[in-house]
C-alpha cells in the first residue's frame, strides 16, 4: 500500500488514482468535445484514446491538466485522433503537453480540402529509387524486399490541374541533422523512442516540407 493510500485509510478517505481523476475530467468535456468534433468522430471515442495515451504514458501524467485537455481540444479541432495509426501524438515535454499532428494527419487534412493531394514514402537499401527535381520532377520507387533503416524518405504533393508535383527527398544523414538541431528534449523526443518513431519523424519533415506549396486552408 503507497502513502497515499495508507494516510487516506487513516482519514477514512478513498484515494482516487491520476488516471480516475483524469477520466472524471474527460466526461465532463465530452459535450465541448462533440460541439467541435466532425459529424463522423464521436466524443466518446476521442476520449476513449486520451485516456489510453494517458494511462500508457508515464510522463504524460506529470504534465499539467490544463495543457492536456488544451491539446487534447486541439486535436478535437483539427478532426485528428490521437495515438491511432499516426493521425497524432499528445507528447509530454517536460510539464507541458503538446498535440503533434503526425504525417498521415496531415494529409488527411490536405486530402479534406479537396485542392490538393500528398503522400510520402520510405526507401530502404535493394529499393529502386530514381528522382529529378527542377523544371520536369518526377519521382519513380520500386520497393525491394530488404528491411531495417531506411536510406531516404520522399513527399510528392499535386495541386488539383497542376501539370507538374511538388517533390522533396530527404536522405537519411539530413533528417538526422534536421532532428540534431531542431531537438529540444534530447533522448525524449519522440523520434529517438524507436526506428519506427525516426521513421514517422522523417515523413513528416518531407512532407512539411511540401506543405509549402500546397493552397492554404484553415485546418492546415
Amino acid at each position: 500500500m503507497t502513502v497515499a493510500n495508507l494516510k487516506a485509510a487513516a482519514t477514512g478517505q478513498v484515494a482516487v488514482s491520476p488516471v480516475a481523476k483524469f477520466s472524471a475530467l474527460l466526461d465532463k468535456m465530452k459535450p465541448q468535445m462533440a460541439l467541435a468534433l466532425p459529424k463522423h468522430m464521436n466524443p466518446d471515442r476521442m476520449a476513449r484514446l486520451a485516456l489510453t495515451a494517458f494511462s500508457t504514458t508515464p510522463a504524460l501524467q506529470e504534465c499539467s491538466t490544463q495543457s492536456i485537455l488544451g491539446s487534447l481540444m486541439v486535436a478535437v479541432q483539427l478532426g485528428l485522433e490521437p495515438g491511432i495509426g499516426g493521425q497524432g501524438y499528445l507528447i509530454p515535454y517536460k510539464k507541458t503537453c503538446t498535440f503533434v499532428p503526425g504525417w498521415k494527419g496531415l494529409v488527411d487534412l490536405v486530402a479534406r480540402s479537396g485542392r490538393a493531394t500528398v503522400w510520402t514514402g520510405v526507401v530502404f537499401e535493394g529499393d529502386v529509387f530514381v528522382y529529378q527535381l527542377g523544371a520536369a520532377p518526377f519521382c519513380r520507387h520500386k520497393p525491394g524486399d530488404c528491411e531495417g533503416q531506411f536510406t531516404h524518405v520522399y513527399a510528392i504533393g499535386r495541386v488539383r490541374d497542376a501539370q507538374m508535383p511538388v517533390i522533396e527527398v530527404w536522405s537519411r544523414g539530413k533528417v538526422e541533422k534536421h532532428l540534431k538541431q531542431y531537438n529540444k528534449v534530447g533522448d525524449r523526443h519522440y523520434a529517438r523512442a524507436s526506428e519506427n518513431n525516426f521513421e514517422m519523424y522523417a515523413r513528416k519533415v518531407a512532407l512539411l516540407q511540401v506543405l509549402k506549396y500546397m493552397p492554404s486552408s484553415i485546418e492546415l
